[in-house]
């Protein structure tokens, strides 16, 4: 059976609407600015994951720096010694097989590794506040 908070949590992210005007790199930008501004001692706990490269070439020298698919986009330490991973989706954008792969074996490893998919900056702030 299900806490009253896990109902809460629950609901909440079923009710909210994703903003559809924003593009991905907007919606991964509002978060991580609303991030640095409001939560100061979780800098340096946290990082965006560069896994999409604007042509071949560049995509090449990342990749040759370590960049792998399926990676998701951003990575945040928990002051409990968590693991958060989050991936932001907008519209239609869905985990790729390479994302469930990542998901998957590094769950595997780590116990205390979460996923959240964010489709709006209000699910961002509710992980970021659930996980402090």
């Amino acid at each position: 059976m299900m806490s009253a908070i896990e109902l809460y949590w629950e609901w909440k992210y079923k009710r909210q609407k994703t903003k559809t005007d924003m593009t991905h790199d907007q919606l991964q930008a509002e978060c991580c600015t609303w991030l640095w501004n409001y939560c100061i001692g979780e800098r340096l706990m946290w990082h965006h994951n560069n896994n999409n490269s604007v042509s071949a070439t560049k995509g090449a020298m990342m990749k040759s720096l370590g960049v792998v698919a399926g990676v998701w986009d951003f990575e945040w330490t928990t002051p409990r010694g968590w693991q958060i991973w989050i991936d932001f989706k907008v519209g239609r954008d869905r985990l790729s097989d390479k994302q469930l792969e990542f998901r998957e074996k590094l769950q595997k490893r780590n116990r205390m590794a979460f996923f959240f998919i964010v489709e709006n900056l209000e699910q961002f702030k509710d992980i970021i506040w659930k996980n402090m």
